[in-house]
């Protein structure tokens, strides 16, 4: 078996002009020329030797090959999707671990209204509160 240099472009490519069935209006969604999108699907098909495609003056449908592809194409961008989203989410801090040392009672009950509220905007950053005296929180920093 030999390494496929189809990149996640072309998969985008060729389950976009599956979903709309026409070259032209695949093309028109996905920002690039009609011209542009043929050639590189049409380079893909060759480069695995499988016809995605029929193609007639209608538009394009789905061989039974490209019907089987599809699916794992679509599995392809929906887990490249899902890192790209975990990953901007991780950059920008939606996700994680904050570690927060407080000193209680004195500063730790304002702050309860605060962090609750934060927490509703940040369900999936885990905020572990330390109660310590200001020595021991000195000591930490």
């Amino acid at each position: 078996m030999r390494n496929s240099t189809i990149d996640l472009e072309v998969l985008r490519f060729i389950v976009t002009a599956a979903q709309t069935g026409k070259l032209s209006h695949a093309a028109k969604l996905l920002g690039v020329e009609t011209a542009t999108l043929s050639r590189k699907i049409a380079a893909a098909e060759n480069e695995l030797g499988l016809t995605f495609f029929e193609r007639n003056n209608a538009g394009i449908r789905p061989t039974a090959g490209g019907r089987r592809l599809l699916v794992h194409a679509g599995r392809v961008i929906a887990a490249v999707d899902a890192f790209t989203h975990a990953s901007l989410s991780n950059a920008q801090g939606k996700v994680g671990q904050i570690r927060l040392g407080i000193r209680m009672p004195t500063v730790g009950q304002p702050a309860q209204t605060l962090l609750r509220a934060w927490r509703r905007r940040h369900p999936d950053v885990e905020l572990m509160l330390h109660d310590a005296n200001e020595c021991d929180l000195m000591t930490a920093i």
